[in-house]
């Protein structure tokens, strides 16, 4: 005889729910403070670079001095987003979370499922220094040779995007 039981799934499991209330704890803290302490610029995960390539950076206008990489934003990026008028990158991914999360968090349980969430948003995290530390070596690259046309292709889309989330 089988030993199965059949359990209703929870249409909005707690850790589910609790992420959701933090993300937007936080999204709403990042509305509040943004004019005042920049709470966006300072939760973002800014890339590991060479210290000579933040001063050329920070020289050039392209950044603020106090613009780089804090050990905390490996955590604090998982909860940040892209503040106002950008309201619907929050609301989809909280969307996303709830849609495939709940599904995984019925399957797998709390204690899995969170493990799951924090291993995901440290290896994106991971992958995303990792990415952003060899496009910086190629821009330092291109500043120690002088070509302008290579630092451009490398550094306006990126300087496009930060001034379109600072908006």
């Amino acid at each position: 005889m089988s030993n199965f039981q059949y359990t209703r799934p929870d249409r909005f499991p707690p850790i589910i729910k609790n992420l959701i209330i933090i993300n937007g704890l936080v999204y709403f803290a990042q509305i509040i403070l943004e004019s005042q302490y920049e709470l966006t610029r300072k939760l973002m995960m800014w890339p590991v670079m060479p210290d000579k390539l933040h001063k050329l950076l920070v020289d050039s206008g392209a950044l603020d001095n106090a613009d780089k990489f804090q050990p905390y934003q490996i955590a604090t990026h998982m909860f940040s987003h892209a503040p106002p008028p950008s309201f619907y990158h929050i609301l989809f991914n909280m969307f996303t979370l709830w849609m495939f999360g709940r599904i995984l968090e019925n399957v797998w349980g709390a204690k899995r499922f969170l493990f799951f969430y924090f291993v995901s948003g440290l290896g994106a995290a991971a992958l995303h220094l990792g990415i952003q530390y060899f496009r910086c070596q190629e821009l330092l690259q291109a500043f120690n040779a002088n070509d302008i046309a290579a630092v451009e292709k490398i550094l306006v889309p990126q300087l496009r995007h930060l001034a379109h989330q600072g908006q």
